[in-house]
């Protein structure tokens, strides 16, 4: 802002008769004020309108009418806060002329004037001006305060624009100082509820996984308790990959990098199928399940993974909220070119305050330590973002408090000449993958242990490295077919092993397998070099498909390459 105002702070000379301009212009440019001498009023206008500090004019200068408008319809048109100096040297006698008269009396009321009687010295000239400029200097000042104090308050409004949850308070937050303090106090609180909560959340299948696994030793293997207790691991290892997987998701989307892959897909083949693996809890509730169609298919154009992950979400919080011995009915419908699927329970319902923020990030109903219902209040945020990547809508209804609560779903059909994408993956799922050699790298020994057991319960053959060194001398010790390598390592990490492995030539395909699991960590896991990447916790199915992906891949570019 400073070089703005040094250059605004020019003087503008224009006096038409004799060489008065051009000296008062040197005058002021020798004790270092930048000045201009214009030729014509018109050109003095333009400048004008560029930005000056102040202008000086000789009373010749006002003698024709036209210039005379022009310059008025020019201060005229200044902002608001510009009350732009003006110095004119005048002859006593000229001042007396009433034309001459109205024009500096139309001056004083539209600029800031001061008028220096004729014969003057340079001096007075240059002390007026000085003066003139010293009151442009303030204006500009103020303006600039008054600029930041603009930028800032974009900034405070911007701020609490992200800061979702208090949208109803924000326009009288910004209103009134003390609402908006009572607003970032809010959101604070909010946040601290959050971090409660999430860190209630992932201790309590923790506690679970850690206790039964403290216990398994003392039971005898393939009893009902030994059974049990492996079964409530798995479930609550289960849960909490879950609720990390909607944090990670959350990120994702707001950070913009959700990326979706999306092909046809059959909503009513993915619907059937999710309500029968629900079943089981269904049952175990003593509720009742049912679809409701006269659809044989209906294909849209998505994400598989995503449009599960839609419906899952709102079978499992029907079936969550959802009171013993209720009803939960799905249904699927064509409706203004798309398909609606419905999911409507007897459950506790959504009360009707909290119905209006029912799809906002971290909010709950109940976020009380007594709440009955566990989550993280992530979920229907995230479906609401995925279902409108696809195109799509998402609507909540309910009558209140234990009325129950409807949530329904339109996502357009797939147009009707999509190409058929191939079924990625599911001829590679089948590929058998005994009778091959795979290197896994993790210093991390119970990682790499259960990578190991997970193939070579398939009849792989597998060599163990601890460390992106001992990768080196596996590799020149055997014929490799599959390397499954961690990122996060000490001294070397997995990048800088798999990008020295392609520069001397290796070409195993290989699988980053990595707790680093955002959309750039898988980017530059590709660009290192590797084929694949599989975050953590992998599952063995995960483990499986990603191996059988890369054998498909090597069968499909047999040339072998001495490993390095």
């Amino acid at each position: 802002m400073a070089n703005v105002i040094e250059t605004e702070l020019r003087v503008l000379v224009r006096a038409p008769v004799g060489r008065d301009g051009v000296l008062v212009r040197d005058a002021l440019i020798r004790n270092g004020l930048e000045s201009q001498a214009t030729l014509t009023m018109r050109q003095l206008c333009a400048e004008v309108e560029r930005g000056v500090g102040a202008v000086f004019l000789t009373e010749e200068a006002l003698e024709d009418p036209t210039d005379v408008e022009t310059l008025l319809r020019t201060i005229g048109a200044q902002p608001s806060w510009s009350d732009l100096p003006i110095v004119v040297c005048y002859g006593k006698a000229k001042r007396q002329s009433k034309a001459l008269f109205d024009v500096l009396d139309t001056l004083d009321r539209k600029g800031h004037l001061t008028l220096l009687e004729r014969p003057t010295s340079p001096r007075i000239i240059l002390s007026a001006i000085r003066s003139a400029l010293h009151a442009r200097r303030r204006q500009l000042e103020r303006r600039r305060a008054e600029a930041e104090r603009e930028d800032l308050l974009r900034q405070v409004r911007a701020a609490k624009l992200a800061t979702e949850g208090a949208n109803r308070e924000l326009g009288l937050a910004l209103a009134r100082e003390t609402e908006a303090r009572e607003d970032a106090e809010a959101a604070n609180r909010l946040k601290d509820v959050f971090l409660a909560t999430l860190s209630h959340e992932l201790r309590t299948p923790l506690n679970a996984i850690l206790g039964f696994a403290g216990l398994l030793p003392q039971e005898e293997p393939g009893s009902e308790e030994f059974n049990t207790a492996l079964a409530t691991i798995v479930r609550n290892a289960n849960l909490q990959r879950d609720l990390i997987d909607d944090i990670l998701d959350v990120s994702r989307i707001i950070s913009g990098k959700l990326i979706l892959e999306k092909k046809p897909e059959d909503v009513v083949r993915l619907v059937s199928e999710a309500l029968e693996s629900f079943q089981p809890m269904v049952k175990a509730k003593r509720q009742t399940l049912h679809l409701i169609t006269d659809l044989k298919n209906a294909e849209v154009l998505a994400d598989s993974r995503r449009l599960q992950q839609v419906v899952w979400n709102l079978l499992s919080n029907a079936v969550k909220f959802t009171p013993e011995g209720g009803r939960i009915e799905a249904s699927l419908s064509l409706e203004a070119g798309g398909i609606v699927i419905q999911v409507k329970d007897t459950g506790v319902g959504i009360d009707a305050t909290f119905l209006p923020h029912v799809f906002d990030r971290f909010r709950q109903q109940d976020g009380s330590f007594t709440r009955k219902f566990g989550g993280l209040g992530l979920g229907l945020s995230i479906v609401a973002h995925i279902v409108e990547m696809h195109g799509g809508t998402i609507e909540a209804t309910s009558r209140g408090q234990g009325q129950g609560a409807t949530f329904r779903v339109w996502m357009p059909l797939a147009e009707a000449d999509a190409t058929d994408a191939p079924a990625e993956g599911k001829a590679a799922v089948a590929a058998p993958v005994s009778k091959n050699r795979i290197l896994v790298v993790d210093d991390e020994p119970d990682s790499r242990r259960l990578v190991s057991t997970i193939l070579r319960r398939d009849g792989v053959e597998v060599v163990e490295a601890d460390s992106a060194s001992a990768a080196r001398e596996a590799l020149a010790a055997n014929t490799i077919d599959i390397i499954i390598c961690d990122i996060g390592m000490p001294t070397e990490d997995g990048l800088t092993f798999m990008q020295r492995c392609r520069r001397l030539g290796s070409e195993v395909p290989a699988v980053a397998l990595s707790g680093f699991v955002t959309e750039r960590d898988k980017v530059n896991a590709i660009a290192a070099g590797f084929n694949l990447h599989l975050g953590k916790p992998a599952l063995a199915r995960d483990v499986r498909e990603a191996v059988a992906n890369l054998l498909l891949l090597k069968r499909q570019s047999p040339q072998v390459v001495k490993n390095a």
